[in-house]
């Protein structure tokens, strides 16, 4: 039976169906640099426009975890019928692991990494480490890193909250070098506290950040500022935990995430968010709020989402789909089959 056929038969029988959001009609992506520039139809094969990253990598352990750290329960109800490389789904109230499939296995997460960049520049925010309207150069790394982005110049001066705002709206890379660079000096001691931060809030020994953006290691090598060494590799659920994290502690990530579109610098035209599941895009789907999408040629196509329905929040990833659609169709699959496992236990 076809995705799209199983789907339907599971929204009915599940009575799911409301899940959908009615969308005014397909609007497809801009050309440009953006993270995800397919213009097809939903049932298309999407362009890859981010350069290719590198084979999947062995991940170095992060630490031992630690003790008393907040983490959800390791139970799955149901495994392996979504059409990806691995996914999960959890509940953030109760911390029930609602779906998991190859959840444990560490991949390529591409520009989810940029949920832990995210998370650190929050809290440097909260803290009174940084504020919105700092002033930041950006240098020449930043300038000239490749993938989606903002279109930053070197020597560029530009406020923080504009380079979060393209960060998490547009998942731009330009932006996210240069914040972490001013953040910790360079890419390299940001990356320690990735790591760090990963121990702490109790990811496994399996996630291991190696750069601040998602981009492989072959994409950084011509920069002698760029953390370049070994390949980023998060697993589905840890990918799950950090953005239970991130709604839980830094919360004013969903004010951006939600956000249609962001500035661009090097552009006419606004950045648009490469996530299709927001009000008036094609996926759109009730109680969505974000979070991050992500593509390299190793990664494939990925998606970390929230969603708040009936009272609860809950947070789908999928990793590893083959085509842009793909990660928003199968998501819809997991809130279905996620859900319909939550009535099923009560």
């Amino acid at each position: 039976m076809k995705k799209g056929m199983l789907l339907g038969v599971l929204a009915v029988a599940l009575g799911f169906g409301w899940l959908i959001a009615e969308r005014p009609g397909s609007q497809p992506e801009p050309k440009g640099r953006a993270e995800a520039t397919a213009t097809a139809t939903p049932t298309a094969t999407a362009s890859k426009p981010e350069p290719a990253g590198s084979p999947e990598a062995t991940p170095t352990s992060t630490g031992s975890e630690p003790e008393g750290s907040a983490k959800p329960t390791d139970e799955a109800a149901i495994t392996g019928t979504v059409a990806a490389k691995s996914a999960a789904m959890l509940d953030v109230e109760t911390g029930k692991w609602l779906f998991a499939q190859n959840a444990d296995k560490p991949l390529p997460p591409a520009s989810m990494t940029k949920l832990m960049t995210e998370t650190l520049i929050l809290e440097d925010i909260s803290s009174g480490r940084m504020k919105w309207d700092d002033k930041v150069e950006i240098g020449h790394y930043a300038a000239n890193v490749v993938g989606s982005g903002m279109g930053l110049t070197k020597g560029q001066r530009v406020t923080v909250k504009t380079l979060f705002r393209g960060m998490a709206v547009h998942s731009a890379n330009d932006a996210t070098v240069a914040l972490a660079e001013y953040a910790a000096g360079d890419e390299r001691k940001f990356v320690e506290r990735m790591n760090a931060k990963a121990k702490k809030i109790g990811l496994s020994k399996r996630t291991r950040f190696a750069n601040a953006t998602g981009l492989s290691s072959a994409d950084l090598t011509a920069f002698s500022a760029a953390a370049s060494e070994g390949e980023t590799v998060m697993t589905a659920k840890d990918v799950a935990k950090l953005a239970k994290y991130m709604v839980q502690h830094v919360p004013d990530i969903l004010d951006f995430t939600r956000e249609s579109e962001a500035k661009g610098y090097g552009t006419k035209t606004a950045l648009r968010n490469s996530n299709e599941m927001l009000p008036g895009q094609r996926f759109a789907t009730a109680g969505n709020e974000g979070l991050k999408t992500g593509y390299t040629a190793a990664a494939g196509y990925c998606f970390t989402g929230s969603f708040r329905l009936n009272g609860h929040r809950y947070i789908t990833v999928v990793m590893g789909t083959a085509t842009l659609e793909a990660r928003f169709e199968e998501t819809r699959a997991l809130l279905a089959l996620g859900l319909g496992e939550e009535k099923r236990a009560e």
